[in-house]
């Protein structure tokens, strides 16, 4: 039987729920029902898994997975390769990721928000730097990209605040100290 990585593990942890024997029945019972009617939507997910069915790759020969029987592969693991695609979308042309230089300045303001936090060995765990994305979301109800063009001023000030608010922000300021250049600055910066 070909099962997915979850009920895999729970068959391999759970041997004396699921024994061979079990295994061997469900698969009867299964195949007993002969044919059976599957929708679209069904029909377009098998579609999909059977375009990248050659990503299959079979490590450890010696037993237990049978695939594509009769005249099966055997192995023991069967790792199936994924290639995760990630999803790019272009911004609404109102918005400040269309805009490049608002867009530079932003990104900008984010890494030196993630810089002062991995500055502070007080706090623990590796998320306290990207949460800033998760703020402005909860913030402005969308990423940061698609948030107005004419909204960036207040993001710019969010951003600014986040940053003041840090231990290295706060550290900085009580000593008179720069944390982040303006907008015009980082333009002038950029075309330089």
């Amino acid at each position: 039987m070909l099962l997915c990585g979850r009920h895999h593990t729970i068959i391999d942890t759970e041997v004396d729920e699921y024994p061979l024997f079990a295994l061997e029945t469900m698969k009867r019972e299964h195949e007993r029902k002969g044919a059976i009617e599957i929708s679209l939507a069904q029909d377009t997910v098998a579609q999909g898994l059977l375009k990248k069915y050659e990503s299959i790759v079979i490590i450890n020969s010696g037993g237990n997975v049978a695939y594509k029987s009769p005249g099966a592969i055997q192995a023991q693991t069967v790792n199936l390769k994924t290639t995760k695609k990630s999803v790019r979308f272009n911004p609404p042309s109102d918005a400040i990721g269309a805009v490049a230089a608002m867009t530079s300045y932003i990104e900008y303001l984010i890494r030196k928000y993630q810089d002062y936090q991995k500055q502070d060995t007080e706090k623990e765990g590796s998320r306290k730097y990207t949460v800033i994305y998760s703020a402005i979301q909860r913030e402005y109800g969308s990423k940061w990209q698609t948030i107005p063009a004419s909204s960036f001023e207040d993001l710019v000030s969010f951003l600014q605040r986040r940053i003041d608010n840090t231990k290295v922000g706060r550290i900085r300021k009580s000593r008179g100290q720069k944390r982040y250049h303006g907008f015009e600055e980082h333009e002038r910066r950029d075309d330089a």
